[in-house]
């Protein structure tokens, strides 16, 4: 995952990588079981086209819930036949649009976590995930990689 802020505009854009031709996803949330977590949801279609969502979860280990509201903008897609890898860029607004679906990305940590399925449909990850914790606002950088 990759992300950069635009302050100007009060934007963020985010880049996730993910080795899948099935659906990956990010979220930000408060804890890492992902209860009260706003979700995105990356897949592309049967014509390599980028489907974005946004979901919410209420509890942690819970199927989250399609959001009522979108969050989030398209940038670019790609999918790479050779490698099966698929990358999925978008932005979305720091300020939290809506309290119950969505988070204010502040300079305070988060968590951030991420998921991958091997279907076109958003459904369990199994152990296709992984968290972390970030300041996205100013991280403190070090060499970290972690393949998805």
């Amino acid at each position: 995952m990759y992300w950069w802020m635009d302050a100007r505009s009060d934007m963020i854009t985010f880049q996730i990588l993910a080795a899948t031709n099935g659906w990956f996803a990010i979220a930000l949330a408060p804890n890492s079981t992902l209860a009260n977590g706003s979700i995105t949801v990356c897949s592309l279609d049967c014509n390599s086209q980028l489907s974005l969502s946004n979901w919410y979860a209420n509890k942690g280990h819970a199927k989250p819930s399609e959001g009522p509201f979108n969050f989030t903008t398209p940038v670019a897609h790609h999918f790479n036949n050779v490698e099966q890898k698929s990358s999925c860029t978008f932005t979305r607004p720091l300020k939290a649009q809506h309290p119950l679906y969505d988070h204010t990305i502040t300079n305070e940590p988060i968590h951030v976590l991420w998921a991958f399925g091997e279907t076109k449909d958003f459904d369990y990850h199994g152990k296709n995930r992984g968290s972390v914790v970030l300041n996205l606002i100013q991280p403190v950088v070090r060499a970290f990689h972690q393949k998805l």
